[in-house]
């Protein structure tokens, strides 16, 4: 009985922890201390560090749309940080000089960015730029020495100066067909012997400064002023891989950059269509989720397209978190079900093995009184006297 009661105690335990255990761990509380959150905006992380995840909305359940400049400036304690959907714009610096952040996973919803966001993180390895980023700003992840891979996801369409400079490792960088100008300089000063560099738009133009001043630039008959993306001292050191489709402008480009060490390779569409392989991974749109623009479509119903995407993903979340509450009060009933369950065999049980006692008692009392009466020495009763003649 004792073993009946242990198993039935241990299964009730371990679904009711299976159940919790399922819950996914955005269900977590968030500790709204950590965060100084004020009219929508991220002024200051407080928290302990570690693996961060920054709220969608603040205490009173008012969304959160903004990180502020300087927010986790110099925070030598975060690990991680997710930027949740919802974020619209983050502050210059906000992130920079986070030397232990090893991962930032930024929205699909950010739209603006200050310059330096990332700068001088050196210990993250990989960065995608979502969609609706347009213009990638000014030092976004300079000096990033342990970045190995970066995506420029299809609908951006700038990349700034020195937006990725200044890097050692960097193996792998992806410009997705959308991406119209890489200013210069932008990946200036990267010593790494071996990098991949993919454009995949044929038309987009290099080295465009943006009205960006530097010592020693030189200028075009047009005004305008160019340097390369990717100058730096030693840059004829390296040995570049460039991926190009057939025909563009950018091979000849490249060409003008006279490196006689960087590879210029030209691939056809259906190498592009591809690309880039790892987007969505990282939880951001891919090409393939973006709507491609239309020539015919007018600018307003771009805009419109653009806030109906914005509209599915806020929608999309709301429901991600209606079913994460939804999970859990199901969790919590089935839970609670299979303990009252226990409850009742239980007492069921102890019941059934207090009547079987009171039975037994019985039944021995009866028995005792039974044999006891057996037992006792059987009296016998005194004879009666003759009657006498003088009596009569």
């Amino acid at each position: 009985m004792k073993r009946l009661l242990s198993a039935l105690v241990l299964i009730a335990v371990l679904m009711t922890a299976c159940f919790v255990g399922a819950m996914p761990a955005a269900a977590a509380e968030i500790n709204y201390d950590d965060f100084d959150i004020y009219d929508g905006i991220l002024v200051e992380y407080l928290g302990p560090g570690g693996d961060v995840v920054i709220p969608s909305k603040d205490a009173d359940g008012n969304p959160v749309t903004e990180i502020d400049s300087k927010a986790f400036y110099d925070n030598d304690d975060i690990t991680s940080v997710v930027i949740p959907e919802g974020i619209e714009k983050i502050g210059s610096s906000a992130f920079e000089f986070c030397d232990y952040l090893e991962s930032a996973t930024l929205p699909y919803s950010l739209e603006k960015c200050g310059i330096s966001i990332f700068r001088m993180c050196p210990a993250i390895t990989k960065m995608v730029v979502p969609a609706n980023l347009k213009d990638v700003p000014q030092d976004f992840c300079a000096g990033c020495n342990s970045l190995t891979e970066i995506v420029i996801s299809y609908g951006v369409e700038t990349i700034g100066v020195y937006s990725f400079c200044n890097m050692k490792n960097l193996e792998r960088i992806v410009f997705s067909e959308t991406v119209k100008e890489i200013y210069g300089l932008a990946l200036a000063n990267n010593t790494s012997e071996k990098t991949e560099v993919v454009i995949c738009n044929p038309m987009c133009e290099l080295g465009y400064m943006n009205g960006y001043r530097n010592s020693g630039l030189g200028s075009s008959n047009t005004g305008k002023e160019f340097r390369s993306p990717f100058a730096s001292p030693d840059h004829k050191k390296t040995s570049w891989t460039f991926i190009v489709p057939e025909g563009s402008t950018v091979a000849k480009d490249l060409e003008a950059y006279d490196n006689p060490n960087y590879r210029i390779r030209t691939a056809d569409k259906s190498y592009f269509d591809e690309l880039p392989e790892n987007q969505s991974t990282f939880g951001v749109q891919s090409a393939d989720d973006v709507e491609r623009p239309d020539d015919n479509k007018g600018d307003d119903n771009t805009d419109d397209d653009n806030n109906n995407n914005n509209n599915n993903n806020n929608n999309n979340n709301n429901s991600s978190l209606d079913l994460t509450k939804i999970l859990i009060i199901v969790g919590a009933i089935f839970g609670g079900i299979i303990l009252l369950i226990v409850i009742i065999v239980v007492v069921v049980i102890i019941l059934k093995n207090n009547k079987k006692k009171k039975k037994a008692a019985a039944k021995a009392a009866r028995r005792a009184a039974k044999k006891a009466a057996e037992e006792a020495p059987v009296e016998e009763a005194p004879a009666e006297e003759a009657p006498t003649e003088d009596a009569e």
